[in-house]
C-alpha cells in the first residue's frame, strides 16, 4: 500500500500525506526509503505489456510517460469527475488517461508536434465525421495529384532530403496532402478532423510497418538523411510506392480497435515557463507532469520530418522550447512554473513531477557533473508554498531507454567514447498544497482494452 510507504495517516475516506520540514528539504533529506519497485500494486508489476488503449500508439514520441505510471497516480490521487492538468503534456498520455478514467483531462505544451498529437487524442472527432472527411479528402487529393509535376522538379527546400525517405509518387501525395490539411485547419467545420488526420499521418511518416510511408527505418524519431542514405545503401532498402490514403485507413483500423472514450478534454499550445498557466486560481485537483530536463534532447531535430508535415520547422520550434544548459535560466523558468502550479491547484491537492538526474560531460574514468533535478525542484517548491511529501527513486535500465543503441551503448561499451548527456535516474517528486489526499483503497484497473490491444500488437 502506498499509504504505508508514504507513512500517511487515515483521514475521512482518504489518507492524509505528511510533508518534510523545510530544513530537511534544504539539506536533501527528502528521499523516501523505497523505490518504485516496492509499490506492490504499481505499474511495474503490470502484465501484459500492451494493456493500454491503441490511441497511445497513434504516433511515437520520445520521452513519453509510461501509461501504467500515469494510470496509477491518477487513481491514487484523484476521484472521477475531477480536473487533472499536465502543463508539459508531450504526446498527451496524462490528459488521455484522465478522460479514459472518467476525469477531465487538460494539457498544454509549447511544441507543435506535442499539441497536435495530444489534441487528436483528447479532442478526438467521432468516427463517422473522420470517415466522411477522409472520403472528401481522398477526392480532393486525387484531383491535386493529377498534376504530374513530381516533387523532384519543385523548389521544395527539403525535397532532396525527403526523397531519401520516400518514393517520388508517395512524396508527391504527401506534399499535396500537407497543403490541404494546413488549409483546412483555418476552416472551423474541418479543423478537428484535419488535426486528427495530421496526427495519424505523423504516426506513419516513417517506420517499418506495412503502412509506413517511408523505406523501412525506425519509427520514434526522424534520423538524419545522411544516416538513412547510408543505412539504406548497406541494407539494399528501397522506398515503397505507397497510397497515402490507404495507409491512413490501415492506421485508423488499428487505432479504432478499442472503443473511444466518451469524455473529451482540452489541449492548448503555450509555453508555461514564460506565459503561465491559462487557468483560474484553485481550478485543478491534480497535476501530473514531466517538465523538460536540463538540455538533454533536441526534440525539434528529432522530429524534423513531422515538423515539415505540420507546417513548421526545426528552428521555429527550437525558439518555443525550454532547452538550455544554463542552470540559472532553467531554475528561474521552473520556479515560475511551480508558482503557477501552486496558484491553479485547489487546497489539499497534490502535484507529482517526474524528473531526472542529468549527467553532463561524463566518460569512464572521468568525473562528470550531475544536476539533481528533483532536489532542486523540491527546494524551489517550498519557496512558493508547497509541502514536500518526498522523492521516490526510479532507477533506469539504460538498455530499455529509447535511443540506447545509438547513444548509450557505445558510451557504455567503449570507455573512450564519452556519454556527453545522459539520464540514469528518474525521480518522482510528490508535492502537496496543504494536506494532500491519497485514495489508496482505490486499485488501478490495468485491464482496459487488454484483449483488443493484444490482438493488435501480439
Amino acid at each position: 500500500m502506498l499509504s504505508r510507504l508514504l507513512n500517511a495517516r487515515r483521514g475521512d475516506r482518504c489518507w492524509i500525506l505528511p510533508t518534510f520540514h523545510p530544513q530537511d528539504v534544504e539539506s536533501g533529506r527528502v528521499y523516501l526509503p523505497f523505490s518504485t519497485d516496492a509499490i506492490l500494486d504499481g505499474w511495474k508489476q503490470v502484465r501484459p505489456r500492451f494493456w493500454y488503449h491503441p490511441f497511445h500508439r497513434m504516433s511515437s514520441f520520445l520521452g513519453r510517460f509510461p501509461q501504467g505510471l500515469v494510470r496509477y497516480f491518477i487513481t491514487k490521487f484523484t476521484l472521477p469527475g475531477q480536473v487533472i492538468l499536465d502543463p508539459f503534456c508531450g504526446c498527451g498520455t496524462v490528459p488521455f488517461e484522465s478522460i479514459l478514467l472518467g476525469r477531465r483531462g487538460l494539457g498544454c505544451d509549447s511544441f507543435l508536434y506535442a499539441t497536435t498529437l495530444s489534441a487528436a487524442k483528447v479532442e478526438h472527432p467521432p468516427k463517422a465525421a473522420v470517415l466522411r472527411y477522409l472520403r472528401g479528402l481522398s477526392r480532393r487529393l486525387a484531383a491535386e495529384c493529377l498534376d504530374q509535376n513530381l516533387i523532384e522538379k519543385t523548389d521544395e527546400p527539403l525535397a532532396r532530403h525527403l526523397l531519401i525517405y520516400y518514393h517520388p509518387r508517395t512524396l508527391h501525395q504527401l506534399k499535396k496532402l500537407r497543403a490541404l490539411l494546413l488549409s483546412d485547419l483555418s476552416n472551423a467545420a474541418h479543423e478537428r478532423q484535419a488535426r486528427f488526420i495530421q496526427a495519424v499521418v505523423c504516426g506513419i511518416l516513417h517506420g517499418d510497418s506495412t503502412f509506413s510511408l517511408s523505406l523501412p527505418t525506425q519509427e520514434t524519431w526522424s534520423a538524419s538523411p545522411e544516416y538513412v542514405r547510408r543505412f539504406a545503401a548497406a541494407k539494399g532498402l528501397v522506398a515503397p510506392d505507397r497510397d497515402v490514403i490507404e495507409c491512413i485507413r490501415a492506421k485508423l483500423r488499428k487505432m479504432w480497435a478499442a472503443p473511444l472514450p466518451t469524455r473529451h478534454g482540452r489541449v492548448w499550445q503555450a509555453d508555461v515557463t514564460s506565459e503561465g498557466i491559462a487557468l483560474p486560481r484553485s481550478s485543478v485537483h491534480f497535476v501530473l507532469t514531466s517538465p523538460p530536463y536540463l538540455s538533454v534532447r533536441d526534440y525539434p531535430l528529432d522530429n524534423w520530418i513531422r515538423l515539415w508535415f505540420l507546417g513548421s520547422s526545426v528552428n521555429r520550434e527550437r525558439g518555443r522550447l525550454l532547452a538550455t544548459a544554463r542552470v540559472d535560466v532553467y531554475e528561474t523558468r521552473m520556479q515560475y512554473v511551480l508558482k503557477e502550479m501552486f496558484r491553479i491547484l485547489r487546497d489539499n491537492a497534490v502535484a507529482v513531477i517526474v524528473v531526472a538526474d542529468v549527467t553532463k560531460f561524463e566518460s569512464r574514468g572521468q568525473g562528470g557533473t550531475t544536476y539533481r533535478s528533483a532536489e532542486r525542484l523540491a527546494s524551489m517548491a517550498t519557496k512558493v508554498g508547497f509541502g514536500v511529501v518526498g522523492i521516490i527513486e526510479d532507477n533506469i535500465d539504460l538498455k530499455k531507454r529509447t535511443g540506447y543503441f545509438f547513444h548509450y551503448k557505445k558510451a557504455l561499451d567503449d570507455k573512450d567514447i564519452p556519454l556527453r548527456r545522459g539520464v540514469r535516474h528518474d525521480r518522482i517528486l510528490i508535492l502537496s498544497k496543504g494536506e494532500g489526499r491519497l485514495y489508496d483503497d482505490l486499485v488501478p484497473d490495468y485491464s482496459t482494452c487488454s484483449q483488443l490491444t493484444l490482438s493488435i500488437h501480439g
